[in-house]
C-alpha cells in the first residue's frame, strides 16, 4: 500500500457483521448504509494503535492502585483478570500501520482499521 493511491474500501464480515455493529450502537444508520457499499478512497497516511499519554498515565495509576489492594488482602478472581488485562495493555507493542487515514466522499477523512477492510487498488 502506498500513500496517495486510490483504493476501493470494502468491509469484511458482510452485512450481518455491519448490522451487529449498528445494533450494538457502534455506528449510526447513515454509516451502516455507507459501509454496505464499497467506496473509493485515497490513502493519506497511517496511524498507530499506541495508547495516548493520558490513557497510559490512567492505566499505570489504576494498575498501581490495584497492586496495593492485592497486597493488602485476597481479592475476587475477576480482580486479578482485570489487573492482568491492564498490564497487558501497557506492555503491548504498537503497530505503526494499524489504521489507515483515507479521504473519500470529496473531502471527508476517516480512520479505518485496516484489518476490518479489504482494499483493492483502483
Amino acid at each position: 500500500m502506498k500513500i496517495g493511491e486510490l483504493y476501493m474500501i470494502e468491509y469484511k464480515g458482510g452485512e450481518e457483521a455491519l448490522e451487529n455493529m449498528w445494533n450494538g450502537g457502534l455506528i449510526t444508520f447513515k454509516q451502516l448504509l455507507k459501509m454496505k457499499v464499497p467506496s473509493p478512497g485515497v490513502l493519506l497516511g497511517f496511524k498507530d494503535d499506541s495508547l495516548s499519554q493520558e490513557a497510559r498515565a490512567v492505566l499505570e495509576a489504576r494498575l498501581k492502585e490495584m497492586n496495593v489492594k492485592a497486597s493488602k488482602r485476597k481479592q475476587m478472581p475477576g480482580f486479578y483478570l482485570r489487573r492482568d488485562a491492564f498490564a497487558k495493555k501497557l506492555e503491548k507493542q504498537s503497530n505503526p500501520q494499524q489504521y489507515g487515514i483515507f479521504m473519500y466522499d470529496g473531502e471527508i477523512q476517516c480512520k479505518i482499521k485496516l484489518s476490518d477492510v479489504i482494499l483493492t487498488k483502483v
